[in-house]
């Protein structure tokens, strides 16, 4: 793909990572700044487990997430890249993919 050949074409490319989030939108962000670093900090911060957090995705961007989670989810309708690292694969987020998650965690089915 033309535009991101243009990214790491830059001067400055190798401190920044480009991160598809969607079809047609990439993220530049700070290299090694992603997710999948933030969710242990803020489990942290919260005093939660990280074998208890659920981390639940759709796109590239959420493949560090997913793998730093206690249990990585994905959507039904997630990208392949998604499905391969999640744990476990719900609905997809048109079926109200995040009260399924939830349910299924109060009825035990997620974590035990």
């Amino acid at each position: 793909m033309r535009a991101i050949e243009l990214l790491n074409d830059h001067p400055k490319a190798d401190e920044f990572d480009f991160v598809r989030t969607e079809r047609t939108l990439y993220e530049v962000v700070p290299k090694g700044v992603n997710k999948g670093g933030a969710l242990p900090r803020l489990a942290a911060a919260l005093g939660i487990e990280m074998s208890k957090v659920v981390a639940i995705g759709d796109y590239h961007n959420d493949i560090a997430m997913l793998r730093a989670a206690g249990v990585g989810v994905a959507v039904a309708n997630a990208v392949d890249e998604i499905k391969a690292v999640a744990d476990y694969i719900t609905v997809s987020n048109e079926e109200h993919a995040i009260a399924r998650v939830i349910e299924e965690l109060d009825r035990g089915i997620l974590l035990q």
